[in-house]
């Protein structure tokens, strides 16, 4: 029946939504854990064959699930024959990869309502010849591993937790009240890959008292340090009541910089706030610079950062919905040295107006021709109820060219809000995607996630079914805030609450592998308060996580829990920075702090101006690693993956870098 397939190539569509996500599978206990790179065409299915002794048979997984977790394993342990993860076709009874490196197909006949034991698997072409050669039955070959991280609390904080108890802090009460954490976000102020967290709190109505933000330190042990005057200096603290927190690199110094979008007392009349901007002094403190920015209190209730006018210098979108002063959305430009300039032209009539209004904000350049574009999610008002995206001619301006409405999600579009954006590339081709995270504006009964993939030119098909499943839509307590992480190591990114309820299990969405995600488990730990936090505590690469809480005296409760998943491949390199040259940057980085099953063998460094074409790559084995070939006076942002025969770290984190004529 192989020979069919092979036939039918020329015509056959790959069809993914149809195969399913693949999951890593791994041996049973005495099964080989290594790559077998110099196994003959003759041991690998004798090895194979061996193998269908070793792992234990189910019947309790989907057989294209499985067909999967077959040829992810084929590609694990006999890379010289399946290089590399390759996307996955299906025509009529078969699911196969093809790997032209090597000629070689790795099949698994797929019968729908067929017993799974009857599920073939066979190989082809390149060494094997040009006969089909038949492995043996599926369920003796693979064993389905769960994809679920493994998480543990220390036992010295038991499971009440532990309360992070220093004398010098100041209690965090409005009268009667203690302040809860409302916006949380891991920073990496050390440059070491391992984040602190910088985490805020608001009063409850009807007491208007507003707090400082503190910086938190994991330690080895699962603890957590105050260390809020060490990194943000000792002098006074402005106080907030955060709706978004923004980092970047405003002033040039390759060091994180902060805006918080102060949305003020959430109660009638909805005064507002003055937005705070924290600035990195030469020692790696902060100093507050608010007083920079515009004074007349705004309701800000998203805020985005990214270079709108193609000056290499970063930029803020302010995203207001009214409020006592009826203060419209704006810019914030950036002049490189942590001030700003107020914009507020270049935007569509009826969004300054406040006709139209906006939960959530992203800027990414969609349609990859070198500008950044404003990504808007819907608040869902005034009958105005789509996501739309508008596209920056290059100078900022994003009123001359029609906007792209985006389409509803699967809370539909006449009672949703947007309330989270985030671009990641979920098919690997090189164009970035979307995911969005919506709620049901008359109630706090639903969460939507919504994934869109770019076709090209700033225009997007839906496959929320085919990404997430059932998990599209997910009952219980909203879910304000979704963060990235690769939770369970397999070099895919997973999502995570960051501000979610207490009285529901913490939402997860683990992804399974090829950009394909399921709800992740609830015996997965819980937030407490609002949320929880992904953070390294013992500096194994692992996402550990964290939740924070307030005691009744204003101070703060917490619980850690380490995470034990044996990661599949290594975390990401730690990117330090990038040193501009004569068409070329030199990228300096630290290895990974977790390794993965297989070996490192190279670093992959990838710079780019946002366009298709615009994209620079260079490999190596250590740092620093040169990129040349840039065109001077370009503005790139250069990233570094791990690789491994067992697959990529995700990249980095980005440097800008613009280089110059010597």
């Amino acid at each position: 029946m192989l020979y069919r397939v092979l036939a039918l190539l020329a015509v056959a569509s790959c069809l993914l939504t149809a195969c399913g996500g693949g999951s890593d599978a791994s041996p049973s206990a005495g099964a080989p854990a290594h790559s077998h790179a110099g196994a003959t065409p003759q041991q690998s299915l004798a090895a194979l064959r061996t193998q269908s002794r070793l792992l234990a048979a189910s019947n309790a997984v989907a057989p294209q699930t499985a067909a999967q977790q077959l040829m992810d394993y084929g590609e694990s342990q006999y890379p010289q024959y399946f290089p590399g993860h390759k996307p996955a076709g299906a025509v009529d009874s078969f699911v196969y990869r093809y790997y032209p490196e090597t000629g070689i197909y790795l099949g698994v006949v797929v019968t729908a309502g067929g017993p799974f034991e009857y599920l073939g698997v066979y190989v082809m072409g390149g060494v094997f010849g040009n006969s089909p050669a038949y492995i043996g039955p599926l369920s003796f070959i693979i064993t389905p591993v769960d994809s679920t991280p493994a998480f543990e609390a220390p036992a010295a904080q038991g499971t009440s937790g532990a309360t992070l108890a220093d004398p010098g802090l100041i209690a965090m009460m409005a009268p009667g009240f203690p302040a809860m954490f409302t916006h949380s976000l891991p920073i990496d102020f050390q440059g070491n890959g391992r984040p602190d967290l910088l985490a805020c709190r608001a009063s409850i109505p009807p007491y208007d008292v507003k707090f400082p933000c503190r910086v938190l330190r994991p330690e080895a042990d699962g603890s957590l340090a105050d260390v809020t005057s060490q990194v943000l200096g000792a002098g006074t603290l402005p106080g907030m009541e955060p709706r978004e927190i923004v980092v970047e690199d405003f002033n040039g110094d390759g060091r994180p910089d902060i805006f918080l979008a102060a949305h003020g007392y959430d109660a009638n009349p909805f005064p507002g706030a003055v937005n705070v901007l924290l600035v990195t002094n030469a020692n790696g403190t902060y100093t507050d610079r608010s007083s920079t920015l515009p004074q007349t209190p705004d309701f800000t209730h998203s805020a985005c950062a990214g270079d709108l006018d193609a000056d290499g210098k970063v930029d803020i979108y302010v995203g207001n919905t009214s409020g006592a002063n009826f203060v419209g959305p704006y810019f914030l430009m950036g002049k490189g040295d942590g001030t700003f300039t107020k914009k507020t032209t270049g935007l569509p009539p009826t969004i300054p107006s406040l006709q139209e209004k906006f939960l959530s904000c992203l800027i990414v350049d969609l349609d990859q021709d070198g500008f950044a574009d404003l990504v808007l999610g819907t608040h869902g008002d005034l009958g105005y109820t789509d996501s739309i995206v508008l596209f920056n001619d290059g100078k900022g301006d994003f009123t001359q060219r029609a906007r792209y409405v985006l389409p509803a999600g699967p809370l539909g579009s006449a009672d949703s809000l947007t309330l989270d954006i985030v671009s990641l590339d979920i098919d690997r081709d090189g164009r970035p995607d979307l995911v969005l995270l919506s709620s049901k504006r008359s109630s706090t009964a639903d969460v939507g996630m919504q994934a869109l993939i770019n076709q090209g030119g700033g225009t997007f098909s839906d496959e929320t079914t085919a990404r997430f499943s059932s998990s599209a839509h997910a009952t219980g307590r909203d879910c304000g805030v979704i963060r990235v992480a690769d939770l369970n190591g397999d070099g895919w990114e997973d999502f995570y609450c960051n501000i979610g309820p207490q009285d529901v299990a913490n939402r997860y969405w683990i992804n399974t592998g090829h950009g394909h995600w399921e709800a992740g488990s609830p015996s997965l730990p819980r937030g407490r308060d609002f949320g929880i936090h992904a953070v390294d505590f013992d500096g194994d690469g692992r996402p550990d996580l964290v939740q924070l809480s307030h005691t009744a005296e204003g101070g703060i409760a917490y619980q850690s829990f380490f995470n034990r998943t044996t990661r599949l491949v290594p975390s990401e390199p730690i990117l330090h920075a990038a040193a501009a040259g004569d068409s070329m940057a030199t990228l300096t980085f630290s290895v990974p702090l977790g390794a993965g099953v297989s070996p490192i063998t190279s670093y992959a460094a990838r710079c780019s101006t946002g366009t298709a074409a615009g994209v620079v790559t260079a490999t190596g084995t250590a740092s620093p690693l040169i990129v040349a070939g840039l065109a001077n006076g370009a503005t790139y942002a250069c990233s570094v993956a791990a690789v491994t025969a067992r697959g990529s770290s995700l990249a980095s984190g980005e440097v800008r870098v613009k280089p110059q004529s010597q």
